[in-house]
């Protein structure tokens, strides 16, 4: 949050787009399955089978750490390969 109050002035308008079971089922089932684990260690075909499945929950872990302000560490990491 802090980011977001040094990036943006009081008066200044911050939209974050409503996330819908249906975007989370997309984003889910367009994963590339050819792509190599990442630091979570699920493979993204085990993550695209059951897209359906799965898209209720993680949209309900999405909506909740955007009410509690809350964000899992885990998820904040990225890998960043050099070229």
């Amino acid at each position: 949050m802090s980011f977001i109050q040094e990036t943006f002035a009081r008066d200044e308008v911050f939209n974050i787009t409503a996330v819908t079971e249906h975007k989370v089922y997309n984003e889910l089932k367009n994963l590339n399955e050819k792509k190599a684990t990442r630091h979570d260690m699920v493979p993204p075909r085990q993550v695209k089978m059951p897209s359906k499945q799965l898209s209720r929950p993680i949209l309900y872990l999405v909506h909740e750490s955007l009410r509690c302000r809350m964000f899992l560490d885990m998820l904040k990491r990225s890998l960043i390969t050099l070229v």
